[in-house]
């Protein structure tokens, strides 16, 4: 997902994402959302996100796991170490 990026003159605005040999693109889950720049365009081969869809798309729900890691480089809770 690219979402409230910059996008350049050097992406293809008609063709943004390509195949990779034996994927092709539209069976990833490739989307947009509110980017601008020269090359921002919407049309038919660029998947845009919905406003809700969006806010169901954080740092948190898309890198975090199971370990307990937080994608978003907020500072943890101040707490003692635990003990060795």
């Amino acid at each position: 997902m690219i979402r409230d990026s910059w996008l350049d003159g050097g992406i293809a605005v008609a063709q943004p994402w390509t195949d990779f040999a034996p994927n092709v693109w539209t069976d990833g889950r490739l989307a947009e959302h509110r980017n601008t720049g020269p090359a921002a365009t919407i049309n038919d081969k660029r998947p845009q996100l919905s406003a809700s869809e969006a806010l169901a798309q954080t740092p948190a729900a898309y890198l975090g796991g199971t370990d307990g890691w937080d994608p978003t480089g907020a500072p943890a809770e101040d707490a003692a170490p635990l003990a060795p």
